[in-house]
């Protein structure tokens, strides 16, 4: 009865170490470095648009969804506001980093965020909760 064990652990042992385990999901990269982060404003909010990536890639401007040549005409028209709305980005988890990469280059050129443009990226209840430091006068 001895006879099977050895081989029946050695055939299962050399199954499970055969298949190498699958790597850890990476994360997409961070949000741009010349583009805002969560801070509280002082005074007067800008005008803001909320665009939403979901994590099947689906585009939502102020909770709408949008199709891509939508979305690109949306960004053209907020270009063109005076004042101009800081577009804000926020991300559902999971997102596939191409869609996220391809939200982040129209927002780009669109908005001209390189260029002093009005971009941003985070969790917008972060932003709208962070509290204004103590001593600072209202503006």
């Amino acid at each position: 009865m001895k006879g099977w064990l050895l081989p029946t652990a050695a055939a299962a042992f050399a199954v499970g170490c055969s298949s190498p385990a699958p790597p850890p999901p990476q994360a997409c990269a961070p949000p741009r470095a010349y583009w805002h982060r969560p801070h509280n404003f002082q005074g007067l909010h800008p005008p803001m648009v909320l665009v939403g990536l979901d994590r099947h890639g689906g585009i939502y401007w102020n909770g709408d969804r949008l199709q891509q040549r939508q979305f690109d005409a949306y960004l053209t028209a907020a270009h063109r506001l005076n004042p101009e709305p800081e577009v804000f980005l926020e991300v559902e988890a999971g997102v596939p980093c191409a869609s996220l990469e391809a939200v982040r280059d129209a927002i780009d050129r669109y908005a001209e965020c390189r260029a002093g443009g009005s971009c941003a990226e985070g969790v917008r209840s972060i932003w709208e909760g962070i509290p204004t430091p103590p001593g600072t006068p209202p503006s």
